[in-house]
């Protein structure tokens, strides 16, 4: 799951949002929750990753939209269940919050 993370963040840093999109397209919604999941726990990178996540699901898109939800729904409940670090759930809310 270290290849999606490193991925995601690679094309998030790059120029081209067409190819960001089209990566996270091409992932499963499981291979998406786990990645966030394990850069969660880790509590490594969760902020870039999750930038690039939102960066790459246009709003204004239903796969977008649905991958927004997607990623809501999988992260608020693991921010409350007390597995993540303070500090890490803090930047995970603040992140959702803004979007």
């Amino acid at each position: 799951m270290k290849a999606e993370m490193d991925k995601i963040l690679s094309l998030a840093d790059g120029e081209s949002i067409a190819e960001l999109q089209k990566y996270l397209s091409s992932l499963t919604n499981d291979q998406l929750i786990t990645a966030t999941t394990n850069s969660a726990l880790k509590g490594k990178k969760v902020g870039s990753m999750l930038k690039g996540i939102f960066k790459g699901s246009p709003a204004v898109s239903s796969e977008g939209a649905n991958r927004r939800l997607l990623v809501y729904e999988h992260l608020i409940p693991l921010c409350e269940s007390g597995d993540l670090q303070a500090e890490v759930a803090a930047d995970i809310i603040g992140l959702l919050m803004l979007e």
